[in-house]
């Protein structure tokens, strides 16, 4: 194999790893990964098995049948739905930005499509057909960026691996000459480099500006409320004092705008559809629940619509552009613009006065399989320290109520947070001191949900400022995001972990220097003039129908004290926190194209050349006797080349060192070098001779050097 053949494989290799690295993604989530590993080594080895034996037109129509056949797994795993129009409607969805992981099914459309574009890929590479798998892995590749799931360093990589494939493959087909490998190998150590050296664009901006009804790039409104359909945890936030809508309404609630079923361990996703709410009925919730009439006014423009959940009926003009997605929230066709009104009726559930029924067995399986799910990733950790803190609570209600006191009483609030790499509840959990509602929320479903518990992340805004008995206005600042219990018979009930009033005192402080700053967008007429009052607040729910604490809940501190080892290193998962620092597979698998790029572009230089012949004339390894005097003999006309000139073509040895005058040593090495070339004399003595004379030909060439010591 050609160093160019070597070189081109492994290219194809890094393709197939940009693009599965997307898909492994995936299948972490939600999926099982050893069904996915092995799908992907099936592949890799079909297709040097195929390679072998199979011509390319039976190879190609051999895949197409794996990808139908794939594609045929995975809408039968879609359910009773109109399986067909399922599959094209969610793929025209993916190619206009819409993330995979918001699709049903998402770790078995990844286990099904996988063994395809990796089965072509590396047959073509194999059968040297370097165009052809440059176009197939990169079409994988490039649904994948369309769709949104492949980040920057995926996409670097596999986009040197295309070219990678075009340039070696050209050479093992042509040439394979090795300054063209080198070259090739600059080039792409180049394009790795390039797209992260340039941090500023000419003529770019800092952010794009955002519509007053979803917040600034940087407000935690934003970051909850900007996407219905995703949430990513974010560093740094701030508060938004802009009025959004004022609410009538007899009670006061937390109104919500999003559920979010699926966490990537970096952030939430809402899987499934929505339908036109005149298609469809809102339905009632589960077990005692009372009704609350609401009437809600837009003061900025709102891409959501929130309400106490849970709604169960909504007139005025707003239902005709209005939709239910398939966890029960309301959702806008279009954004509701300031001035428009719309009245929700919801029933709330109740929690009885002796809380809910500890025994909880029962739970139906669609719900289990939704709400339980963890990336296979997760560390075990997790799951240890829930166990710990939820350890005397007898039910799933008690042990929502045991987690979420312990994040309320062992965590900071805080808007200024570093985002953590990796699993963002196991960050929290085990790194940090301090964060905001989408670290606490986060945390706590992660935690329910490693005990079994189905529970959901909810986003939307807290009460607001209370202007009169019935009235509230919401602002920006407001916006937050809580959890969702399943508890069957009740069906979800609201729990809120972060703490209440270190949150409270924060957009209290936010109000106040908005209205210092005469922020005309902070006040609506019936809150400007409650200005004024002394008495006046923010009032915000902490949790309104959340238990009080519940008897026999409390956290063992020795089983605690055990757990807080492992936060520094202890408790024997020392290794871990080493490991967790290891730089992602796709950094590592750029640097090494890095490396190997900056080796051949030093391997071209001036600096390597001069480099390695002055390494080979101070410096000799001993091979045979042969070997030695050949070697020593090169090592003297690099230093005589140096110190005069190199010899000529078709100028003989002997011409050669008269010419420039050479030691008597130089003439010794000669001598000793056509014995053992011409007279087959072979003698390790002549060779260890012909070493030594080495240095004395460098001591007697070098410049400004003392007279000539006579040869012995």
């Amino acid at each position: 194999m050609t160093r160019a053949r070597g070189l081109a494989l492994l290219a194809a290799l890094a393709l197939i790893a940009a693009f599965g690295s997307v898909l492994y993604e995936l299948v972490d989530v939600a999926g099982n990964t050893t069904h996915f590993a092995l799908v992907v080594a099936g592949g890799l080895v079909g297709a040097t098995v195929l390679a072998r034996f199979v011509r390319v037109r039976l190879a190609v129509g051999l895949t197409l049948v794996v990808l139908l056949a794939g594609l045929a797994w995975y809408l039968s795993a879609l359910g009773t739905e109109p399986r067909i129009w399922a599959l094209v409607a969610s793929n025209v969805e993916l190619l206009t930005g819409q993330s995979l992981h918001q699709i049903r099914a998402s770790g078995v459309w990844a286990v099904a499509v996988a063994p395809a574009p990796v089965l072509a890929t590396w047959y073509l590479a194999l059968r040297r057909r370097y165009v052809a798998a440059a176009v197939g892995g990169g079409a994988t590749l490039s649904y994948l960026v369309l769709t949104g799931d492949a980040t920057v360093v995926v996409t670097v990589l596999g986009v040197v691996g295309i070219a990678g494939l075009l340039g070696f493959g050209d050479l093992d087909r042509t040439t394979g000459r090795d300054a063209g490998v080198e070259h090739v190998a600059v080039v792409l150590a180049v394009m790795v480099v390039l797209p992260f050296a340039v941090t500023v664009v000419p003529g770019g901006s800092a952010a794009t500006p955002l519509s007053v009804g979803t917040g600034g790039s940087g407000t935690l409104e934003a970051s909850l409320l900007q996407d219905r359909r995703e949430v990513r945890v974010s560093g740094d936030v701030e508060l938004s004092p802009a009025v959004r809508f004022t609410v009538e309404s007899e009670a006061a609630e937390y109104w919500k705008t999003n559920s979010y079923d699926r966490y990537t361990g970096e952030g939430w996703v809402q899987t499934g559809g929505s339908v036109p709410l005149s298609e469809t009925s809102l339905a009632f919730p589960q077990g005692p629940r009372h009704l609350i009439d609401q009437r809600f006014e837009v003061e900025s423009p709102l891409s959501s619509m929130p309400v106490a959940w849970r709604p169960v009926a909504i007139t005025g003009e707003v239902p005709n552009r209005t939709a239910v997605t398939d966890l029960g929230d309301l959702t806008r066709e279009e954004p509701l613009s300031p001035g428009e009104t719309y009245s929700v009726t919801s029933a709330v559930t109740t929690v009885p006065d002796d809380r809910l029924p500890a025994a909880t067995a029962g739970y139906p399986e669609r719900v289990v399989d939704r709400y339980t799910q963890l990336p296979a990733s997760t560390p075990d950790r997790v799951a240890e320290r829930t166990a710990a803190i939820t350890a005397n609570a007898e039910g799933p209600y008690e042990t929502a109520a045991a987690v979420e006191r312990w994040l309320e009483a062992n965590r900071e609030y805080s808007l200024s947070v570093d985002r953590p790499d990796g699993n963002v509840a196991d960050a929290f959990l085990f790194e940090m001191e301090a964060g905001y509602c989408t670290y606490y929320a986060t945390t706590m479903v992660t935690m329910l949900r490693s005990e079994g518990v189905p529970a959901r992340l909810a986003t939307g805004y807290t009460t607001g400022e209370q202007v009169a008995e019935d009235r509230y206005v919401v602002r920006g600042l407001n916006a937050h995001a809580w959890v969702e219990v399943y508890s069957e018979g009740h069906g979800w009930i609201r729990f809120d972990p972060t703490p209440a009033g270190p949150r409270t005192n924060l957009e209290a402080d936010r109000l106040s220097e908005a209205r210092q700053n005469n922020v005309s967008a902070a006040d609506t007429e019936e809150s400007a003039e409650r200005q004024a009052d002394p008495a006046s607040n923010i009032t915000n729910l902490t949790n309104a129908t959340a238990p009080e604490p519940v008897a026999n809940t409390s956290v063992n501190p020795e089983d605690i004290s055990q757990l807080e080892d492992l936060q520094d290193g202890g408790g024997g998962d020392g290794a871990l926190a080493v490991l967790e620092r290891v730089p992602p597979r796709e950094h590592l698998a750029l640097g090494a194209v890095v490396l190997v790029g900056a080796v051949a572009g030093l391997r071209r230089s001036r600096a390597w050349r001069w480099l390695r012949r002055s390494t080979a004339v101070r410096w000799q390894r001993r091979v045979d006797p042969e070997t030695d005097v050949e070697r020593a003999f090169e090592r003297v006309a690099i230093v005589l080349g140096r110190r005069h000139r190199p010899r000529r073509t078709g100028e003989t040895v002997r011409s050669y060192l008269e010419a420039v005058d050479a030691p008597e040593s130089a003439h010794r090495v000669a001598a000793i070098r056509e014995r053992v070339r011409y007279g087959g004399e072979v003698d390790p003595e002549l060779a260890d001779e012909a070493v030594r004379l080495v240095d004395r030909v460098r001591a007697a060439e070098r410049p400004n050097r003392a007279p000539r010591p006579p040869d012995v």
